[in-house]
């Protein structure tokens, strides 16, 4: 198993977790899973640079943003009402 093998099957890994975290009521859990999927979507970033997967790639980069953003939505301070949305 190579590095690129890697890094796929740690972004689906990840990604799939990531779902599972996003999908519960807890905001403070959805972080994580927000979280996850960054390090699923960087993962596959790279996976798809080194196969010339340009159309993975440039959806995982959309992805991160997104990731990003949601992360930075569900953020433990927002969560427990420290901060406005």
């Amino acid at each position: 198993m190579n590095l690129l093998d890697v890094m796929q099957y740690a972004g689906a890994v990840l990604g799939i977790g990531g779902s599972a975290l996003v999908s519960q009521c807890s905001t403070s859990v959805r972080f994580y899973g927000f979280c996850a999927w960054i390090v699923s979507n960087i993962a596959l970033v790279i996976w798809s640079l080194g196969t010339g997967s340009w159309g993975i790639l440039a959806m995982q980069c959309v992805f991160t943003i997104t990731s990003i953003w949601g992360a930075w939505n569900h953020r433990p301070q927002v969560a427990k009402g420290l901060l406005e949305k």
